[in-house]
């Protein structure tokens, strides 16, 4: 039999699977969870005939430490947890699959798709090469704020806090002291305003760390109808912190103060 009359025949079987597997959700769905574990702990194969898999996320330019964040190290022991149930070979992967309760199913299925949230805002570079644009950044940032929503994300929940040398120490000057007028009130902002960079950064984290504050590409927007997202101190706004208690020459006068940091 000709290569070209396989193909044929076998275009024509293609269709009617497809045909058939469209008519029986529950095998819908172990095809697709099956293709996504092919993908995500057996990368190397091609063992599966539905055409779906995960796009692992490898972050571009990524910050120091990310993978030891509350949420990566939270991602990794799942995914290890999973592989340590895995079978050696991926050729019983299906079969192993089907051995697992809906519940256990579903769980692997999330976590499988997870791996493939993308929501980070990538720098486009000057002279695109075609793998990204501007445009497809902002629609992949638009529909993880839906998403957020969906899941119901708290990024303070999550261990998100705006510390020196996570955020402040990257920030410019105004930046730094409209963050924490936005956060603490402008009375706030005035009293680390007259410091050098790396002590007001310093100032700053002590100043937001019992807040909820986050910068606006860690916010997701609300929508419309929703209650105001308080980004500010939920309870005791107006309380000065250590060493900011007293104002004038009182504050320049006491040890330790924040007034004894030297002045930029």
């Amino acid at each position: 039999m000709s290569d070209r009359l396989v193909s044929d025949l076998t275009a024509w079987r293609t269709l009617a699977l497809q045909d058939a597997v469209a008519r029986c959700p529950s095998t819908a769905f172990a095809a697709v969870l099956h293709a996504f574990v092919i993908s995500c702990f057996f990368g190397y194969s091609r063992e599966g005939c539905v055409q779906v898999h995960v796009n692992g996320v490898a972050f571009s330019n990524a910050p120091t430490g990310l993978r030891d964040c509350p949420p990566g190290r939270a991602i990794a022991e799942r995914h290890e947890t999973w592989r340590a149930r895995m079978p050696k070979t991926d050729r019983d992967a299906w079969s192993w699959l089907l051995t697992l309760d809906d519940d256990e199913q579903a769980n692997l299925f999330a976590h499988c798709a997870s791996l493939g949230v993308n929501a980070q805002a990538e720098i486009v570079p000057k002279y695109d090469n075609g793998r990204i644009s501007s445009h497809s950044v902002e629609r992949r940032i638009a529909h993880s704020h839906i998403l957020a929503r969906a899941v119901g994300l708290d990024l303070v929940e999550a261990g998100w806090r705006p510390t020196a040398e996570g955020y402040f120490k990257s920030v410019p000057k105004p930046r730094l002291l409209a963050d924490v007028a936005e956060a603490r009130g402008e009375q706030f902002a005035g009293m680390i305003d007259h410091l050098k960079k790396a002590d007001m950064a310093r100032e700053a984290e002590r100043l937001l760390e019992e807040t909820r504050w986050l910068p606006v590409p860690l916010r997701t927007p609300e929508e419309a109808g929703d209650a105001p997202n308080m980004v500010g101190c939920e309870d005791g706004a107006d309380v000065l912190p250590p060493g900011l208690a007293d104002d004038g020459e009182d504050a320049a006068q006491k040890d330790g103060g924040i007034d004894a940091i030297a002045a930029e």
